[in-house]
C-alpha cells in the first residue's frame, strides 16, 4: 500500500518493512539494475513517438552553419544571478525546453555556474549545444527573469509568446511551468504528449533526451560500482539537512523540516548483512556523511567535496573546487537513478528528479519531514 506524504498520520505502524528481495531472481535483477551503460543508451530507446516529433520541429539543427536562420530560446545559467540547486536547474532546463518547443525555437543551455555544463554532460537525441557559439554574440535579444516565482503565478498569456520578434530570448528559471504551459490553448493539437504524460514520465523523457553523462563521468561510475557492489543490491539514501557547517550559505531550515539521520539510520540498519547490501549515502552535510560512515561498514565510502553549486561561498574563488562540486553533485545524482532502494528527503529537488531519472516507483522510500519516518511512496508522491 502507497501513501501520499501530506495524508500520512503519525504512528509506527506505518513504517514499513525492509524489502526481501526473492534470491532466485536474485541475479538477473542485478544485471538488469547495474549495468550502468543504460545510462548511456536509454534515451535512445523511450519514447520513440515523441522523439520522432521533437525532430520534426524547427526546433532542431543538426548543422552548425544553420544557426543565423533560426530563432533560439536559452536557458540561462550565469554569475549575474542565483540559478538555485541542481533540482532547480533541472526544473528550469525542462521547463524552458517545453517553451522553447511551443514557440518554435531552437532550445540551448547556456549554464556557465559554477563552470559549463557541458563539461560533464553531452547531448544525446537534441542538441543543446550546437548554437550555443552564435546566440553569445546576438544583439537582438531578451532577457526574461522568472526565477524563484511560483509557477502558478506565473501568467503563460502575459508573456505574449506571438508578439516576440527577439532573435534570441534568454530564460532564467527554477520553476516548473508543466501544469501552466498546458493550459496554452494549442497544446492540445501540437503537444498531446505533454498533456498526457505523468510528471515523472515527462522529466525522465527530456532529461534523457538532453543528457549523457561524458566518460569522465561513467568511469567514475563504473569504477564506483564494480569496486563496491558486485552482485549485492545497492540501497541508497539522501539526507538533506539545509544550512549547516559544510554548506553554510544554504537555506536554514525550520527543526521539524529536516530529516533526523538518528532516526533514518536506525531504518537503514535493516540492510547491513554486507553479503547481501551495500549503502550510499548522499548528504550535504559531513557530518551527517562521517556518522554514518561510522556506524555502517557496508556503507561505500567516497570522500568528495560537499558542495552547493549556487552557494559556492569560499569555493567561488576557486575554480577548480567549484567546478568539482557540480561533477559529482552529477556523479550522485546519476548514481542514485541506479539504485535498488531508494530513500529520499522530502520536498529536494535533487533526489527527486534522480527518482525521475531512476523511472520506477519499485523500493522507493520518502523521509517524512516532521518525524523522519521512513514511508512507502510513489513517484508521483515525491
Amino acid at each position: 500500500m502507497y501513501y501520499q506524504p501530506h495524508n500520512i498520520k503519525h504512528g509506527k505502524e506505518f513504517l514499513q518493512p525492509s524489502i526481501d528481495f526473492d534470491d532466485n531472481k536474485r541475479t538477473s535483477y542485478l544485471n538488469y539494475t547495474y549495468r550502468l551503460r543504460n545510462i548511456r543508451t536509454r534515451s535512445s530507446s523511450i519514447y520513440t513517438e515523441q522523439v520522432s516529433k521533437i525532430r520534426m520541429s524547427n526546433t532542431f539543427v543538426t548543422d552548425p552553419s544553420k544557426c543565423a536562420e533560426h530563432t533560439f530560446l536559452v536557458y540561462s545559467c550565469d554569475y549575474s544571478r542565483s540559478c538555485g540547486g541542481m533540482g532547480d536547474r533541472q526544473r528550469g532546463i525542462v521547463s524552458s525546453f517545453i517553451l522553447a518547443l511551443i514557440t518554435a525555437r531552437v532550445f540551448i543551455i547556456d549554464f556557465e555556474k559554477p563552470c559549463e555544463l557541458d563539461n560533464f554532460l553531452k547531448p544525446t537525441v537534441y542538441d543543446w549545444t550546437i548554437c550555443k557559439r552564435f546566440i553569445k554574440n546576438e544583439k537582438n535579444a531578451l532577457t526574461i527573469d522568472m526565477m524563484n516565482k511560483s509557477s502558478m503565478g506565473i501568467d503563460m498569456n502575459n508573456l505574449r509568446f506571438n508578439l516576440w520578434h527577439w532573435k534570441v530570448v534568454f530564460v532564467k528559471i527554477n520553476s516548473n511551468l508543466i501544469y501552466q504551459l498546458r493550459k496554452i490553448k494549442d497544446i492540445r493539437t501540437n503537444y498531446g504528449w505533454l498533456l498526457n504524460m505523468s510528471i515523472p514520465s515527462a522529466y525522465n523523457m527530456i532529461l534523457n533526451l538532453l543528457f549523457q553523462p561524458k566518460d569522465t563521468l561513467m568511469s567514475f561510475l563504473d569504477n564506483l560500482i564494480d569496486q563496491n557492489v558486485k552482485e549485492k543490491y545497492l540501497v541508497c539514501c539522501h539526507i538533506r539537512v539545509g544550512k549547516n557547517p559544510s554548506i553554510p550559505q544554504d537555506n536554514a531550515f525550520g527543526e521539524f523540516e529536516k530529516p533526523n539521520e538518528t532516526i533514518v539510520f536506525k531504518y537503514l540498519k535493516r540492510y547491513t548483512d554486507p553479503d547481501k547490501y551495500v549503502i550510499y549515502l548522499a548528504s550535504d552535510s559531513l557530518y551527517v556523511r562521517s556518522e554514518f560512515w561510522k556506524i555502517f561498514k557496508n556503507g561505500i565510502h567516497i570522500d568528495v567535496p560537499i558542495i552547493h553549486v549556487d552557494r559556492l561561498g569560499t569555493h567561488k574563488h576557486n575554480e577548480k573546487e567549484a567546478c568539482d562540486g557540480l561533477k559529482y553533485v552529477l556523479i550522485e545524482q546519476y548514481l542514485l537513478s541506479t539504485c535498488d532502494i531508494l530513500i529520499l528527503t522530502a520536498d529536494s529537488g535533487f533526489g527527486k528528479y534522480a527518482a525521475y531519472l531512476r523511472g520506477s516507483s519499485d523500493n522507493l522510500f520518502l523521509i517524512q519531514l516532521n518525524d523522519s519516518q521512513v514511508i512507502t511512496t510513489k513517484l508521483r508522491y515525491i
